[in-house]
């Protein structure tokens, strides 16, 4: 992206929008368009998903060796490499498992994102909504086809 411009989500829906520095907020590119991520058009819809990563006590990725590295990947500034946007996480005491509220295009941009969680243990992202989304729908069933959640 170039030097000046920024990222912007706009809700709802969520959409994201690039400008670039000295536009009007709302105002789309005209003659200064700057580079988009691969992947993502002027607009593309964004996505919720809640991420599960278990893995086993000798390969914990918050270990002392291993810590350092867990906080440099699981960062916003690391997540926006792969056009994710990181909204919760936390690893859950005793159990080892960490939990990831993320925002992102695709299922694919999350899996890139977290390709780096070390295995045998399982990697499981599951689309979600807001809680408002799904009293919209109707209720929190999906919202059109049933898409599993992908299991690694």
């Amino acid at each position: 992206m170039p030097a000046g411009c920024f990222v912007r989500v706009a809700c709802p829906p969520l959409s994201v929008y690039l400008r670039c520095q000295g536009q009007q907020a709302g105002a789309r590119p005209h003659q200064r368009r700057p580079v988009l991520p691969v992947g993502l058009t002027e607009e593309t819809p964004i996505a919720l998903f809640v991420v599960q990563h278990r893995h086993p006590p000798d390969q914990c990725p918050a270990s002392p060796g291993s810590g350092p590295l867990l906080l440099s990947r699981v960062s916003a500034a690391a997540a926006a490499r792969y056009g994710v946007t990181i909204e919760a996480e936390a690893l859950i005491d005793g159990e080892h498992l960490l939990l990831l509220v993320v925002q992102a295009a695709s299922q694919e941009a999350v899996e890139r994102f977290l390709a780096f969680l070390p295995g045998p243990g399982y990697l499981r992202i599951l689309p979600a909504c807001s809680a408002e989304e799904a009293v919209q729908r109707g209720g929190c069933g999906p919202a059109s086809s049933p898409v599993p959640g992908t299991i690694r």
